[in-house]
């Protein structure tokens, strides 16, 4: 199915509700290419990756210099660019766990909107499709996909697994361990890596083109807005053969809209011929 006026995701004035859900679908698909939440954090996450290089290429400077009495003195004033390191990796982190948090979001809200599709289809329109759930975009087909969403879940509920039952965060868990990012599965808050989520960045991203953890991350966004546009490919495959069923709608829609909108001129036009009429009386 193509994307034009009286097909599926046109935006015109005979809408059906399936066609304005698979556009509220659009929307979402947009919205995650074009994040200006992400976009942010990538700067930032860039400007403290540079940073970050040129803080260690000055502590390994006066660590490499000849002992002397001289070199004691560079390390003692290179103190302050060491810890302006640490306070670097920290704020990485807390950008990459940001950063896959609004993935998270946006990954729920596209599953959302796929299966909201099919409920207007079979609800509203009354169009004879299979089961919405069967037929809906599911995060957990994708792997990577996947990924991303239970890193996103580590962030978000960590602090709550030391009295959670197991069997809650085990999906979670399992994720962490294939990215080789915690230790083991008995305590996972307390023995992972020191930049946990930017590592699991560049786990889940393409080695070939994630050379630091901002481009990693910038694949993970890509990667999520290609499963949104396979998704989009999918509906429409989906919903070829109800095209006929669905121009009908559209049609007695249209009609509709143009009755409603020769009656409100009649109305209108009752009206005013009232309005003249008192105003001459008076």
């Amino acid at each position: 199915m193509e994307l034009g006026k009286q097909r599926l995701g046109a935006r015109f004035n005979a809408d059906s509700e399936t066609d304005l859900a698979f556009d509220r679908y659009q929307r979402v698909v947009h919205r995650l290419r074009h994040h200006l939440v992400l976009a942010g954090l990538l700067r930032a996450v860039g400007d403290a990756e540079v940073e970050l290089q040129g803080c260690r290429a000055e502590v390994a400077r006066s660590e490499a210099a000849p002992d002397n009495d001289d070199k004691l003195v560079r390390l003692a004033e290179t103190w302050p660019r060491r810890e302006r390191a640490d306070e670097l990796e920290i704020e990485l982190e807390d950008c990459c766990e940001a950063f896959f948090l609004v993935l998270q979001t946006n990954l729920t809200a596209l599953e959302s909107a796929a299966r909201g599709v099919f409920e207007a289809a079979e609800k509203r329109d009354r169009l004879p499709l299979i089961a919405p759930g069967s037929a809906s975009l599911r995060l957990r087909d994708e792997s990577q996909i996947w990924q991303i969403y239970q890193v996103a879940n580590y962030v978000k509920h960590r602090d709550q697994w030391p009295t959670e039952d197991a069997n809650k965060r085990k999906p979670t868990i399992d994720v962490l361990l294939a990215l080789n990012v915690i230790d083991d599965a008995s305590d996972p808050v307390r023995n992972p890596t020191c930049r946990l989520t930017a590592a699991c960045a560049r786990a889940i991203a393409p080695r070939a083109v994630a050379s630091s953890t901002h481009d990693a991350l910038q694949q993970l966004q890509w990667q999520c807005v290609a499963f949104g546009q396979s998704g989009e490919w999918t509906i429409q495959a989906q919903f070829d053969p109800h095209e006929a069923a669905l121009d009908k709608i559209r049609s007695a829609r249209a009609q509709s809209q143009e009755q409603k909108a020769a009656a409100a001129l009649v109305e209108e036009g009752g009206r005013r011929a009232r309005d003249s009429g008192e105003h001459e009386d008076s």
